[in-house]
Parts: structure tokens; C-alpha cells; sequence
């Protein structure tokens, strides 16, 4: 009966033990580690990038939106601009500079 109680104290033990180690782990494997987070490509140049895709020049944009994160585990630069009637949506790869994702439509809908 005590070596039964024991094990069940031990059990709990590392159950709750588990419950708290666990989710910064997994928030480990969800970012990876400094050396993996290195930025090829600066905020201003994915900047450009964008731009660029669109024909256009920084100068030419009216609105322009951007930030760093993480999407289907790999590190971008989401945003969007405007340019006259048209809305701009872009993703780019930080380290490669590879626009990833792109879509336009009217401001107008």
C-alpha cells in the first residue's frame, strides 16, 4: 500500500511537472533559435521588393503596412500598400526575399 501510494505521488508528480516544462517546448520548436533568425533581408529592402513587384517606387505609395512574423514555420514580411484605386496584399520570405504571396484588388470592394 505504500510503495502504491509512492508511485501515484511520483506519477502526479511528473504529470504536473510535464504540464509546465511542455508548452516552452513546444514554443521552442515553434520559433526557431537565434541562429536560425538571422534577417537576410532587411525591412527596408522587402520594402522594396514590394514596390518593385508592383511597378512601382516607394515614393508612389500612399499607404504601406508592414510587420515580421512567423507563417507555416518560416520567418516574413507581411503587409500592404496603396497605389491610386488599388490595394496591395504581399508576403515575403525574410531570408530569401522571395515574395511568397501576393493579391491585389479595387479599395473600392
Amino acid at each position: 500500500m505504500k510503495n502504491m501510494k509512492k508511485s501515484v505521488i511520483t506519477a502526479a508528480s511528473v504529470l504536473m511537472l510535464g504540464s509546465v516544462l511542455l508548452p516552452s517546448h513546444l514554443t521552442a520548436l515553434a520559433a526557431p533559435s537565434g541562429a536560425q533568425q538571422s534577417t537576410a533581408v532587411t525591412k527596408d529592402q522587402a520594402k522594396e521588393i514590394a514596390a518593385s513587384k508592383a511597378g512601382l517606387s516607394i515614393s508612389d505609395l500612399s499607404f504601406f503596412w508592414m510587420e515580421k512574423e512567423w507563417d507555416d514555420g518560416r520567418l516574413c514580411y507581411e503587409g500592404e500598400f496603396v497605389h491610386k484605386t488599388t490595394e496591395y496584399e504581399f508576403e515575403i520570405d525574410v531570408n530569401t526575399g522571395t515574395v511568397t504571396e501576393w493579391d491585389t484588388e479595387s479599395i473600392y470592394d
